[in-house]
Order: structure tokens, then C-alpha cells, then sequence
């Protein structure tokens, strides 16, 4: 084993203990990471002979190789990775008390991501290692291999993860979508106001008739995703392209009145009309969009937004908050099938253009019912 295929092994091992981390311990997977990403910067260090006129690479912590690398080696990219990871690193390492408990698989996957991509950097740009090298090196395992070629840890929700051996999806497989949290994005570089004018392009290019009133603009919609960053799911390929979201934000009592009265636009929804989430308790929630790119559209991706939903209603109630009612205005035949799939009722016509669909969750039905459990934790809570 010559001297670049050890670098790359031992980088990869350290890589792929950080993702095993992810559920079984995640303030470990934290901690890893750091380790993980430091290892990467005190290699470059001493690449560079930084040791002859500064402190010896093992002396170093990662806060101070990133300040020392940052104009000599590291594109600003990869600055913010590994930020990231420091951040995180930084608050798994310390006794968190209460918030402890939150440091879970969901919470750290971020870090995880942020440190896939700085590997990913690391060996195709730093290294300039080339697939058919990865490929050679045949006494490797067969997920070294992988990792270099795929190296994102495995998200929540994904679709169609078989492969061939190769790596190639087999004859008449989707590719592996996957569904991402807004600091999924921010880990890969996406910052919040790229994200919104990709939405609302998709939401020009998808729904018919839409105007400023409905689609809001983009210096609106910018603080309230900010502010608001569990009420949104994105759909991503497996080249971090945006083909598709759904978005939610809670109102307070007399905004959900107007979005159920049909008098309501989407530009009138701000933080100052918002309720955030966090606090237990009831909440009305109105379904800003669900979109998917033409091209993308099918079955299995619409399943997997589904599911992600679901999810989120879990995460919610295992934190204390419950959705009492489900309010959305569907502005293509496309929208109301959607809506009328859900089971949602029809409450009339906006004063614009669209249809307002409503639906209670407060018994959890169909077809929001398909974790039994959280359908028992709604009925504990509601009192039926």
C-alpha cells in the first residue's frame, strides 16, 4: 500500500467511524468529526512545511489550522465546512445539561454532511485523486470505495439505495432523492436566500396564474425560512439539484381565519404573523407550497415528501406541539387532486384565485395515521 492509498484509508476510516457514530452516539459523532477533520488540516500543515516556522502539527487545534490555512490552502468553501464541524465539535465535546438530550442522529447530521463534503474536497482537489485510482485499490473494503465516490452520510429519508456492484443504479431505478433540512443546506454551501429563489422559480415554473400576491417575494420569505427552518423539507438529486419542497409555517388564530376565508395572500405572511415553533402547545398550520419540478415528478418522490411530513409531525409531538388544524389554497387541478387525496374538505374559493382546502388533525386521520404510535400520542393529547 503506497503512500497515497494509506492517506486516503485512514482518512476514509476516520470518516466512516464519525457516520457509524450518528445514532448509537451522536455526541461521539460530533467529537469524531472534529478529530476527523483536524487530521485533515494537520496533514496539509506539515504539507506545506508550516511546522519550520510555527508550532509543531501535533501542538495545533483545529481552530487555529483553519485560521492558519485559511489564505494558504483552503478555497472559502471549505472555511465554512469546517467551521461547521469545529461548532459542533465544540458543543458535543462540553457537558450540554438538559440540552443533551437533543444532541441526536437528526441534529448532528449536518456536521456529518459538512465533513463529507471537506473530505470529498480533500481527496478529489487537495489530493487529486482520481475515481479510477479508488477503484484499484482492490484490498480495500468494497464501502471505501464507495465513500469516495458517494460521500454523504446515509440521510433519514432516501430513495431506491440499491446499487450495483459497481455503484451504478441498476436498469429502471430512480436515482437516490433524498429529503434535507435548511441546515443540511447551509452545511453544503446553500445559503438561505439561494435556496428561496429557487423555490420561487419552481413555484413559477409548476403552479399557472401565480402572481407576487401569492407567491410572496424573495426579502419576505427570506426571515421567515430563517425563522422558521423545521416547517420546511427540501428534495434534492443526487447532485444537489432542488427539484422539489413543501413548506409550512404556523399562524396565529386570526391569519388562519383569513387563509381559511380565502381573503388571505401568501405576501402577507411574515415572522410578526407567524408562531414559532418550540413552544408545546397546539398549532394551526398553513401549507405555504408543495412542488416538484415536472421532470420529477412520479409516485415514489411524492411517497417520499409524504413520509418526510409525517416525520415531522412526529417530531413535533415527541416535543410536545400538535398540529389542530391544516389549512392550504390549491391553485392548479394538480393542487386540488392533491389536496382532495389527503382528505382534506373543500372550504370554498379564494377572493383571487384558488381553491382553500382544510383538514382537522386533532384524531390523526387518514392518511396522516400511518405511525401508529404518534396517532396514540395525538389521542393522549386531545382526549380521544
Amino acid at each position: 500500500m503506497d503512500k497515497l492509498e494509506k492517506e486516503v484509508h485512514r482518512i476514509n476510516r476516520l470518516f466512516e467511524k464519525a457516520c457509524q457514530y450518528q445514532h448509537a452516539n451522536p455526541s461521539a459523532a460530533l467529537w469524531q468529526a472534529r478529530v476527523s477533520a483536524e487530521s485533515i488540516c494537520k496533514r496539509i500543515y506539515v504539507d506545506l512545511g508550516l511546522e519550520k516556522s510555527g508550532k509543531p502539527a501535533s501542538k495545533q487545534e483545529l481552530d487555529s489550522l483553519i485560521q492558519v490555512l485559511a489564505h494558504k490552502a483552503f478555497p472559502d468553501r471549505v472555511c465554512i465546512l469546517l467551521r461547521t464541524i469545529q461548532s459542533f465539535g465544540n458543543f458535543g465535546s462540553h457537558d450540554q445539561g438538559d440540552e443533551s438530550d437533543r444532541i441526536t442522529g437528526e441534529y448532528v447530521e449536518p456536521c456529518l454532511t459538512a465533513l463529507s463534503s471537506v473530505v470529498k474536497w480533500y481527496f478529489s482537489e487537495y489530493l487529486q485523486v482520481k475515481e479510477s485510482t479508488i477503484r484499484e485499490f482492490g484490498n480495500f473494503p468494497a464501502t471505501t470505495k464507495e465513500s469516495f465516490l458517494n460521500l454523504v452520510p446515509e440521510p433519514s429519508i432516501a430513495l431506491n439505495k440499491s446499487k450495483t456492484q459497481s455503484g451504478n443504479l441498476k436498469t429502471g431505478e430512480l436515482p437516490e432523492y433524498r429529503v434535507v433540512t435548511m441546515q443540511h443546506l447551509h452545511s453544503i454551501g446553500m445559503s438561505t436566500e439561494f435556496v428561496v429563489k429557487e423555490l420561487l422559480k419552481m413555484d413559477y415554473d409548476t403552479l399557472s396564474g401565480l402572481n407576487d400576491q401569492h407567491s410572496g417575494y424573495l426579502e419576505q420569505w427570506i426571515p421567515v425560512v430563517d425563522n422558521n427552518p423545521d416547517g420546511i423539507r427540501i428534495v434534492l438529486t443526487p447532485e444537489d439539484k432542488i427539484v422539489g419542497y413543501w413548506h409550512f409555517v404556523a399562524l396565529d388564530s386570526e391569519m388562519f381565519l383569513q387563509a381559511k376565508t380565502g381573503i388571505m395572500f401568501d405576501n402577507e405572511i411574515t415572522c410578526q404573523s407567524m408562531r414559532i415553533l418550540g413552544f408545546p402547545g397546539d398549532y394551526l398550520l398553513y401549507f405555504v407550497c408543495i412542488a416538484v419540478s415536472m421532470e420529477f415528478r412520479g409516485i415514489k418522490i411524492m411517497r417520499l415528501m409524504f413520509d418526510s411530513f409525517c416525520e415531522s409531525l412526529r417530531f413535533l409531538a415527541d416535543n410536545g406541539m400538535f398540529v389542530d388544524e391544516l389549512c392550504a389554497t390549491a391553485f392548479t387541478e394538480a393542487g386540488i387532486a392533491m389536496c382532495k387525496s389527503a382528505k382534506m374538505e373543500y372550504l370554498g374559493r379564494h377572493i383571487d384565485h384558488g381553491e382553500i382546502y382544510c383538514k382537522s388533525l386533532r384524531s390523526l386521520p387518514s392518511p396522516f395515521d400511518v405511525d401508529a404510535r404518534l396517532k396514540e400520542i395525538y389521542a393522549m393529547h386531545f382526549g380521544k
